[in-house]
């Protein structure tokens, strides 16, 4: 197993539920069966945790520009998101209304710190911390600052979101 992990400091915002949802992340059980692979030279590992978190910015760089396309293509066909407030969006199609409508209202302008990335085989956890602006249609300015957990699967020589949870960081 190859594992990067960073440090997170500085100043915490927590952000409406409907900026919360706009913003990724869930844990899995099949990283636990899937083979790990332990490197220390920086080999394939490092390269695999390099692709993880390009998908990984690759994803909130559609959710900035409002590319839909973009974003459905981020995730597998049934990937679960659970958002703070309870809601879930189980698949492909509930996955692209709830985009629908948080592009409708919001424009987002997201960055991602991981905090830790693992590799197993073809399974692959990051939790980190988004942070940037949600601008509501009516003009005003949110600051987001969640929390994530995004469960990733190798799918077709590609690293694709098959679950993901987050929560907002309380304000401090």
């Amino acid at each position: 197993m190859f594992v990067r992990e960073r440090r997170v400091t500085g100043p915490r915002f927590g952000i409406a539920t409907l900026g919360t949802m706009a913003v990724l992340t869930v844990l899995s059980s099949p990283l636990l069966l899937g083979g790990c692979r332990s490197t220390r030279d920086g080999g394939a590992a490092a390269a695999d945790v390099a692709a993880v978190e390009q998908a990984v910015a690759r994803l909130l760089q559609a959710d900035s520009d409002a590319d839909l396309a973009t974003v459905l293509d981020c995730y597998t066909r049934d990937a679960l998101l659970l958002a703070p407030d309870g809601s879930t969006f189980d698949g492909s199609d509930a996955i692209r209304a709830h985009y629908v409508e948080v592009f409708a209202q919001l424009a987002m302008k997201l960055r991602a710190t991981p905090a830790e990335t693992v590799v197993a085989g073809k399974w692959a956890w990051q939790r980190g911390e988004v942070s940037g602006t949600l601008v509501m249609k009516d003009g005003t300015t949110q600051a987001a600052h969640d929390r994530y957990l995004m469960v990733l699967v190798l799918e077709e020589g590609r690293w694709r979101v098959a679950r993901l949870m987050w929560q907002p960081l309380e304000k401090r």
